[in-house]
C-alpha cells in the first residue's frame, strides 16, 4: 500500500520489468527484448511481448528457445487474458493466436554488438580504477552484477558507421590482397608461420599435455572441420589442418580506426580490428611506424620556426650529421624538384 501511495501502476510496472529475471541470468524487459528478438522493448509486436510476459510465470518452463511449444501456449494464454480484459478484440486475438512463434535470438557477449574492442579496452580500465574505490563494505566492485552505470564519450551513430566503413572498405581490400598474393606467400618465410603456431594457443595446450614436438607438428598437419573468420559471411566452417588456418588467419588484413573530437580529445568511435571473437589484439592500441602521418607535424614544427609556406624545399638526399649522420631517403630511390 505504501508503494502504491508513492507510484502509479504503470511506475510500478516499469519498476518491475527493469529489474525482473528472464531465465539466461539476464534480469529486465530491455535484454529480453533484445536477446529473444533483436528489438528495443519499444518496437516489441503484441504476440513478441506476450511471449516475454508469459515467460514471468516459470522462465525456464517457458523459455521459447528451449521450449518454443510451451512459450507458444502460454503466448497465447497470454493473449486469451488480453481479450478478456478488453485490451484486444477477439478477432485480434483469434489472428494473433495463428503467428507462429519467431524468434531473432541475440546473445550478446564479449564478442558481439557494437564496439567490442572498446569494451574489453574499458573493462580493463575499470578493474584497474576499481582497485581504488570499494564498496561500502569495503568489498571490491563487481562489473557485471554490482549495477554500476558506465557512462562513455563512444557514440552510438558513428560508432555504427566506423563499424560499417571498415567492414565495406576491408571486403574489398582482402580480395586486392588476394589478388595481389595468389602466386606468393605473404607471410615470407616458414619461420614466421612457426613462429605463430608456437605461440597459439592450442600448441601450448599440447605442450602442457606432454606430447613431443613431433606429435604436436602431426596433430597441427592432420585435417579437421575448423570455423574461421570470413568476411562472405563472418564465420565460415571449412575442412583444413590448424596449421593452414594459421597461414589462413596470416593473410587477413587488419586495421585500427579512432575517431577523436579534436576540440575537446574525446572518444567518439573505436575500431580495434575486423572481428574480436577471431582476432582480439586491437590495432588501436597497437605500435606501429608512424610513415607519412609524420610529414604533416613536421611541417607544422617548420611552419613554427619561420619557414615561409610557399618556400621552395629541395627534394634532395641529406645527412644530418649532428643525428649519427641519419639520412632518411625515398622510397623509391630517387630524388629532384
Amino acid at each position: 500500500r505504501r508503494l502504491e501511495k508513492i507510484y502509479t501502476k504503470e511506475e510500478l510496472l516499469n519498476l518491475y520489468l527493469n529489474t525482473v529475471p528472464f531465465s539466461e541470468n539476464i534480469f529486465g524487459i530491455k535484454v529480453a527484448a533484445q536477446r529473444f528478438f533483436n528489438v528495443s522493448p519499444n518496437d516489441l509486436t503484441v504476440e513478441q511481448a506476450a511471449v516475454l510476459v508469459g515467460m514471468l510465470k516459470a522462465t525456464t518452463r517457458y523459455n521459447p528457445v528451449k521450449y518454443p511449444e510451451r512459450a507458444t501456449q502460454r503466448r497465447n494464454t497470454v493473449i486469451s487474458q488480453m481479450t478478456k480484459y478488453g485490451y484486444l478484440s477477439e478477432t485480434e486475438r483469434d489472428s494473433i493466436r495463428e503467428i507462429p512463434l519467431e524468434l531473432s535470438y541475440y546473445k550478446e557477449g564479449h564478442n558481439q554488438g557494437q564496439a567490442t574492442y572498446f569494451r574489453e579496452h574499458l573493462r580493463q580500465d575499470l578493474e584497474e580504477i576499481l582497485e581504488d574505490y570499494p564498496k561500502p563494505d569495503g568489498k571490491p566492485y563487481n562489473l557485471y552484477t554490482d549495477g554500476l552505470k558506465i557512462y562513455t564519450t563512444i557514440n552510438a551513430r558513428m560508432q555504427q558507421h566506423a563499424e560499417d566503413a571498415v567492414k565495406e572498405h576491408m571486403t574489398k581490400l582482402q580480395q586486392v590482397f588476394y589478388k595481389d598474393w595468389k602466386k606468393g606467400l605473404p607471410w615470407g618465410s616458414t619461420k614466421v608461420v612457426q613462429n605463430a603456431m608456437r605461440q597459439s594457443a592450442r600448441y601450448k595446450r599440447l605442450k602442457e599435455m606432454g606430447l613431443s614436438e613431433e606429435d604436436v607438428e602431426k596433430i597441427f598437419n592432420t585435417p579437421k572441420k575448423i570455423t574461421v573468420f570470413s568476411w562472405d559471411r563472418e564465420e565460415v566452417e571449412r575442412q583444413m589442418t590448424p596449421l593452414d588456418s594459421i597461414k589462413y588467419y596470416l593473410t587477413l588484413l587488419n586495421t585500427g580506426l579512432l575517431a577523436v573530437e579534436p576540440q575537446t580529445g574525446l572518444v567518439k568511435a573505436w575500431v580495434g580490428g575486423i572481428d574480436h571473437k577471431y582476432i582480439q589484439y586491437d590495432h588501436v592500441k597497437s605500435r606501429r611506424q608512424v610513415g607519412s602521418t609524420f610529414k604533416p607535424i613536421v611541417f607544422a614544427a617548420a611552419l613554427q620556426n619561420g619557414m615561409l609556406p610557399c618556400e621552395y624545399t629541395y627534394n634532395r638526399l641529406v645527412t644530418y650529421t649532428q643525428f649519427n649522420n641519419w639520412q632518411p631517403k625515398n622510397a623509391n630511390g630517387e630524388y629532384g624538384g
